[in-house]
């Protein structure tokens, strides 16, 4: 069996999600637009809607320009300019997630821009310690709910929502595992696939995805432990998903054997422990090792290094998205502690709305050679 006969569906979906939504409408599905990050998806899910991934795309920037300074971030940018050229038209709603100072701009800005396309704007606590921060999460969330509820037309109760949990916790979990098998399996999951295996759950129902996760586990199970031809590699950072960046990786034939990425990892690290507006509310309050979320940076500089170091990596790339704030404040602390550990570090410069230049296969080449 061929590497696209396993994983096919994934990158199916990965290079037509307009077709994906165009599916899901035809079926008579709502489906609800959600930026980064943190977006409680089984509320949506538990409403009769299905949550869709807004993670930017490789699209030029020509009409956002008029509302977005150009040191503005990219995920963001693109995202904007395709609300503006009416390829986000179709979705029933977009949520609008607070978590930083582009993504509060950005909600200003988009319903200026845009506004053919309804929104909800979901305010996340910042304070996150405290019986007062889990309050005020399951009080926002149920609000939230009411919002999508609205929109759907079906209200969901204890039992959808108890359903929509496991469904996402099945999902966490066969994604983790999925994961640990592209580890043992550097050459028949290259870093393109496994991309597209993680980003395709943003575009399709996840009781679908994990259908498709637990026939592509079954068949890596099955396979020999491959030995990687080149470096064993750490990817840290907002998205890993840059077309031009996973082929430089695979040409020079790097392994990913793990990765703290906001777009991958970090979404399906932790599971939701109890089936309701808490529950949901408990697994946002205990992520303790992302850039976007305050007090995390001296978690995640130390969960990046035992990673690379339980891994038994060559090296950690950090993946630094342009003019992002929060990664930026987390860099010094992060190169610091990776090296401490005694693992080699290096940072690779992302834009979303611009072709990757040849400088990107140098310093991947290099690093390939001499870390």
């Amino acid at each position: 069996m061929t590497n696209d006969g396993i994983f096919g569906g994934f990158i199916e979906i990965c290079n037509s999600p307009r077709r994906q939504l165009q599916k899901y409408k035809e079926r008579g599905k709502k489906v609800i637009g959600c930026l980064p990050m943190y977006c409680p998806e089984e509320i949506i899910y538990a409403c009769g809607a299905l949550p869709f991934g807004l993670w930017g795309a490789e699209i030029g920037i020509s009409k956002a320009k008029e509302y977005m300074p150009a040191f503005f971030c990219g995920i963001l940018q693109t995202e904007l300019e395709m609300a503006i050229t009416h390829k986000l038209d179709g979705l029933d709603a977009i949520v609008l997630t607070q978590l930083c100072d582009s993504l509060k701009c950005f909600s200003q800005n988009i319903t200026v821009a845009a506004p053919q396309l309804k929104y909800i704007c979901l305010q996340h606590p910042q304070k996150r310690e405290g019986e007062s921060a889990r309050k005020f999460a399951a009080i926002r969330y149920g609000k939230f709910a009411d919002e999508v509820a609205e929109i759907t037309g079906r209200k969901f109760n204890s039992e959808t929502l108890s359903e929509a949990v496991r469904v996402y916790n099945e999902n966490r979990s066969l994604l983790r595992r999925f994961t640990e098998l592209a580890a043992t399996h550097p050459k028949t999951v290259t870093p393109h696939i496994r991309s597209c295996v993680i980003k395709s759950g943003y575009f399709c129902d996840r009781k679908e995805h994990n259908e498709m996760l637990k026939a592509a586990n079954a068949r890596l199970s099955g396979l020999p432990d491959e030995k990687s031809k080149g470096k064993r590699v750490v990817t840290t950072g907002i998205i890993a998903d840059h077309s031009e960046l996973l082929s430089a990786l695979e040409e020079n034939n790097m392994c990913i054997v793990a990765d703290d990425v906001a777009h991958e990892s970090r979404q399906f690290r932790t599971d939701v422990p109890t089936a309701d507006l808490e529950g949901i509310a408990k697994r946002y309050l205990s992520v303790e090792d992302c850039s976007l979320l305050y007090g995390g940076a001296t978690r995640r500089a130390k969960l990046v290094a035992e990673l690379a170091v339980k891994h038994n990596a060559d090296g950690v790339i950090c993946l630094m998205t342009k003019f992002c704030d929060p990664e930026e404040y987390d860099y010094p602390l992060l190169r610091d502690t990776v090296e401490a550990a005694g693992v080699p570090f290096i940072t690779v410069e992302q834009d979303k709305s611009i072709k990757q230049s040849g400088q990107l296969r140098t310093i991947l080449q290099t690093f390939s050679e001499f870390a």
